[in-house]
């Protein structure tokens, strides 16, 4: 798990490997990021449930911190 301080709190939504929505908004007139939907370093089912309900795993990384 890679954080980016000592009071980061593991989200899903903010993980580098989260896949988020992207849908087009007609009143903003562009595309814009919705909630994740996948994640991009685990293809499986559950690891797909843990970024819909923003959860985190082990390999969590923050896209926060700096380094690896």
């Amino acid at each position: 798990m890679v954080k980016c301080s000592e009071n980061c709190t593991p989200c899903c939504d903010f993980c580098i490997y989260a896949v988020h929505e992207i849908y087009y908004d007609e009143k903003f007139g562009g595309d814009i990021k919705g909630g994740p939907i996948r994640c991009d370093l685990h293809h499986d089912k559950k690891h797909d449930m843990i970024c819909e309900f923003c959860g985190w795993c082990d390999d969590f990384h923050c896209f926060k911190a700096e380094g690896e």
